[in-house]
């Protein structure tokens, strides 16, 4: 009895869809949390590079210390980095001013898509004062009618407890199936001008998958493959 199992062509399919399936991969691609002063991402994604968290120039901060990685900073959010008077009332302003921390994700040229992004919150000195995180990416943009979401609270004793944030992006279209590389900024700003008004973000973690993008060589074998198959076929 002849038994048919694979056309030709769906031959081709499986082998093609095997190839691709078997090079995704799930995992963790940023992961700041600032211990021992540490501004480097402790990802565990191989397929891709997260860079060391960063700041922008922050042009309109009217206090000392500039935006810093200190560990020892606030007990209750140790490992946080704290930014001191953050600078501007608005939206506008943190734009204007450069007022963000930032990372950036090389993909290495690997098709990727993000699914979550991850961190914490928490303001000291701020009684009676908001504290606004915004949030952009270099693939949406980064003017004030791109921005992604924002998170504020309003600090009733002063300091605040550490509020976990999270941001779903598996439903943004430009953060899935793309190649290039992409920037993530964290835009601070509250309603006061004292200096001592300080915002914190910890324990930043990006997800999502990445798949290599088969080579050349590699689908030039099967097709080949394929191609031999049915040269096979047809002696028969």
């Amino acid at each position: 009895m002849n038994i048919k199992i694979f056309s030709p062509l769906g031959l081709f399919v499986f082998m093609f869809s095997f190839l691709n399936q078997a090079s995704v991969n799930a995992a963790i691609m940023a992961d700041y949390h600032f211990t021992s002063d540490s501004s480097a991402s402790s990802d565990v994604e191989a397929l891709t590079s997260a860079g060391d968290w960063e700041f922008g120039s922050f042009a309109g901060n009217n206090t000392s210390p500039q935006p810093e990685i200190n560990a020892e900073e606030v007990q209750s959010t140790t490992g946080a980095t704290g930014l001191t008077g953050a600078d501007g009332d608005t939206l506008a302003e943190a734009l204007a001013n450069d007022a963000f921390y930032s990372f950036t994700l090389n993909t290495g040229g690997n098709t990727v898509s993000f699914s979550q992004l991850t961190f914490d919150h928490s303001f000291t000195n701020g009684a009676g004062t908001t504290s606004t995180i915004a949030l952009f990416t270099s693939l949406t943009g980064f003017a004030e009618a791109d921005q992604l979401a924002d998170f504020t609270f309003t600090s009733i004793t002063g300091d605040t407890a550490v509020v976990p944030r999270s941001l779903t992006l598996s439903s943004i279209g430009e953060l899935q199936d793309f190649t290039s590389n992409v920037e993530f900024r964290f835009y601070l700003y509250d309603n006061s001008d004292t200096g001592s008004r300080v915002t914190h973000v910890d324990n930043v973690m990006l997800e999502g998958t990445a798949a290599v993008i088969p080579e050349p060589a590699s689908l030039w074998l099967v097709l080949c493959g394929f191609i031999g198959f049915l040269t096979l076929k047809s002696r028969k």
